[in-house]
């Protein structure tokens, strides 16, 4: 392993562990080196052992500089996890550390195929000698990583769980804990934390849509409990904080989707979001009307043109107000006897016209028709007359 040229520095893969113990059954024909730092936390009498397959060999300084390791122990063949006793070279000799000081570790094994495994175990001074007490364990290493040897190593642990390296604890309910922390040595010291009940609450949003364009558009919000704080963001850039607000001089181009934010007190605080639509139609233009007549007393037909393809005619006696009496681009009106005024406007979606075009139903004399002469023989002549109606 040691003779190829991706030895040591372009490993196929790299990972951190929490112990001094590789994952086991990971690959078939490698090598694998684990590397790093360790800090007793008594002084005396160390032992260590080195299980692995297949051969392994375990490498220790005696200091924090990786130039002065020796081997310790090691084993041309290979055994089970944690075999510590299938060779007599797989245990050191005993080995005096220092509390606190750093030393450089190291361990070597190859894998010829089938499984794999690698652990290092130690005792410490006055634990038995003739089998490792534990592996050795997260809070007693420290990466392979130039500043493991000057930056302190602590680990971190929350009432009666178990240590870890991170300093961080997330998804805590409400509630008081004592953080553990422990120095590499073991000195220990605790703090106690209480975390306050996030705020909570609802939040509803509402506007006065659909609307169209150049009305207000007005915008409410709700909320429990009272006392929260509110921001609406929306199309165009648009962003108040008020509870309510209103948004003048409207175009199509402030519809869409709005959003509000309502983050509500105390110690601690939470933010709901929700959202509302607001659809706004363009004012379609004023449509073009054409007038119709009747010959005397009846109906007249009048027209109009110009309005959107997705609009509606809508017919109505009065230039503003009242009830609409038809639809349609072609309008007959009921029986008139004089000459009417009648208008109309577009309607697309409730959005009608700023004004109403004028179509005035015209009412012309009728005409009456008289014949005189003989009706009685063939060939006599008839004489037609007719009073009325317009020339």
């Amino acid at each position: 392993m040691t003779s190829n040229s991706r030895y040591p520095n372009s490993p196929t893969n790299r990972y951190s562990l929490s112990s001094m113990e590789a994952y086991i059954d990971q690959a078939d024909s490698f090598g694998g080196r684990m590397s790093g730092y360790i800090v007793p936390n008594v002084t005396g009498t160390y032992y260590f052992w080195i299980s692995s397959d297949d051969n392994g060999e375990l490498w220790l300084s005696t200091d924090t500089n990786p130039a002065n390791k020796v081997k310790i122990a090691y084993h041309n063949s290979w055994t089970s996890p944690r075999d510590w006793s299938s060779f007599p070279s797989q245990k050191s000799v005993a080995i005096n550390l220092v509390a606190g000081q750093i030393y450089y570790i190291e361990a070597l094994y190859k894998d010829n195929g089938g499984g794999d495994n690698l652990a290092i175990g130690w005792s410490k001074p006055g634990q038995s000698t003739n089998v490792p007490s534990e592996v050795i364990p997260i809070d007693a290493i420290r990466p392979n990583d130039p500043s493991s040897v000057s930056t302190p190593t602590y680990v971190y642990k929350l009432g009666n769980g178990s240590y870890q390296t991170s300093n961080v604890f997330t998804g805590l309910a409400a509630g008081t804990y004592t953080v553990y922390i422990k120095d590499i040595i073991g000195c220990e010291t605790s703090s106690t934390i209480t975390l306050t009940q996030t705020g909570t609450g609802t939040a509803i949003a509402n506007n006065n849509g659909p609307l169209c364009a150049g009305e207000p558009l007005i915008l409410t919000a709700s909320s429990s409990p009272a006392g929260a704080t509110y921001r609406w963001t929306g199309p165009g850039g648009f962003s108040n904080s008020s509870q309510n607000t209103t948004r003048n001089n409207t175009t199509k181009a402030m519809s869409g989707i709005y959003t509000l934010a309502v983050t509500f007190g105390g110690a601690c605080t939470a933010t709901a979001i929700t959202t509302t639509s607001v659809s706004i139609a363009d004012v379609p233009g004023p449509a073009s009307a054409n007038g119709g007549v009747s010959c005397g007393t009846g109906s007249a037909t009048l027209t109009a043109s110009g309005c959107p393809a997705a609009a509606t005619y809508d017919w109505y006696t009065s230039l503003t107000g009242g009830t609409s009496i038809g639809s349609g681009s072609s309008f007959t009106t009921p029986g008139i006897s004089t000459t009417t005024n009648y208008y109309v406007e577009c309607n697309v979606n409730s959005c009608t016209s700023a004004s109403r075009t004028l179509a005035v139903a015209t009412v012309k004399p009728g005409v009456s028709a008289t014949a005189t002469g003989d009706t009685e023989c063939e060939g006599s002549t008839i004489i037609l007359g007719a009073t009325g109606g317009t020339s």
